[in-house]
């Protein structure tokens, strides 16, 4: 009776009694200890002031008449503190006592019962007052998450706006091009290649940027799906690297494979993975000057796989380096053509591999490249 489900956890309520008499307070916490409550009590007012402060329970049953400071002294100084200011409180009074529940109520008491109590009334108003909480606290929850998202929301979509003008402006101006160039029968199109590739270019940034935006909102609601198969690193990177060796081929980038033969399968998802993998060199080419070297590994180490993606680029200052993994990062290195990103690529990542159950991380320093990993545990 004194427990409720939160989060798939069983919560225990938590009375404080405070009460200058210690009869009264044994038989208090005996009740709630009854009704299944964890219960604690208080003969010194002050004491129990500060240990409210400290560490708020859930409901508090307040004696009016106490020798330092009254229940309605401590009441009025409870509601004053932004801790306790809507902590359920239930005052004790002496029976036919009105002005006092007059005056309980009108410095926000939620409740009274009189003395001697009546056990049963008493256990009743204690859960109303406890139900009246937990309707409180998970509307509180709700009210922090739909915060947290809507300020997550403003800021990608500030972002997205900004990153995605240039690529857009690219794509009008090139389809105007075109119509234009079209009802010019037989026409000569200058740089027609270079043009479409632009166009090509520009809606892949737009692209990625919303299926970022799209993953995110599935990870940090946890609806995201993910198809465990037995899959193998070295196909999945040779797909990834076939997939990049255009863009590689344009910034003239020598991307080299270094996979361990007969590399055992781990368990996962192979579209997810591959998205991981196209993170890290997607990223290791962008960042490389012309004419650099990347190199994909694969190996195993114990009971885990690993692959490396390698670059030569200029490096990760050590302070930015924990900035990495989190969402929407901006560093100061910049991306050797100007290529833009929505910043939680790796984040992604990191959310991605540690739902396969490994770890993803990275080596750096400035003017010696980088090396970003991770690992997955071998299928059983």
């Amino acid at each position: 009776m004194g427990e409720q489900v939160e989060n798939g956890e069983e919560r225990v309520w938590r009375i404080v009694i405070i009460d200058d008499s210690p009869e009264t307070c044994d038989v208090l916490v005996r009740q709630m200890v009854l009704e299944g409550y964890a219960a604690d009590y208080y003969t010194d007012p002050l004491d129990g002031l500060e240990a409210l402060k400290a560490d708020p329970p859930d409901c508090v049953l307040l004696d009016v008449n106490m020798p330092k400071i009254t229940g309605m002294q401590l009441l009025d100084r409870l509601r004053a503190n932004p801790g306790t200011e809507e902590l359920p409180v239930i005052m004790v009074t002496a029976s036919g006592d009105v002005s006092d529940v007059v005056q309980g109520l009108d410095l926000g008491a939620n409740d009274y019962i009189t003395k001697p109590p009546q056990y049963e009334v008493l256990s009743a108003r204690v859960r109303t007052q406890l139900k009246m909480k937990g309707l409180q606290d998970q509307r509180q929850m709700d009210i922090v998450e739909l915060s947290n998202l809507s300020s997550l929301k403003d800021k990608f979509l500030q972002i997205a706006a900004h990153d995605l003008r240039n690529p857009l402006n690219n794509i009008v101006l090139g389809i105007d091009l075109l119509d234009r160039f079209y009802e010019q029968s037989g026409a000569e199109i200058d740089n027609f290649d270079k043009l479409i590739n632009t166009m090509r270019g520009a809606s892949g940034v737009m692209r990625s940027i919303v299926n970022d935006f799209l993953d995110l909102q599935e990870i940090r609601t946890g609806e995201i799906d993910m198809t465990l198969q037995p899959v193998s690193l070295n196909i999945l990177a040779e797909s990834v690297v076939d997939q990049y060796q255009a863009y590689a081929d344009e910034k003239e980038v020598e991307v080299r494979m270094m996979l361990e033969p007969s590399l055992p399968e781990a368990s996962g998802d192979p579209d997810r993975l591959m998205q991981v993998i196209s993170n890290l060199v997607s990223n290791a080419i962008k960042f490389s000057p012309r004419g650099a070297t990347v190199g994909v590994r694969t190996r195993r180490q114990d009971r885990e796989l690993i692959l490396e993606v390698v670059d030569t680029g200029p490096g990760i200052p050590e302070e930015e380096i924990p900035l990495l993994f989190q969402e929407f990062s901006r560093l100061s290195v910049k991306a050797t053509g100007g290529e833009k990103s929505s910043g939680v690529g790796l984040w992604i990542a990191r959310k991605l591999i540690e739902m396969h159950g490994g770890q993803i991380g990275v080596k750096s320093k400035v003017g010696h490249g980088s090396l970003f990993w991770f690992t997955l545990p071998l299928s059983r």
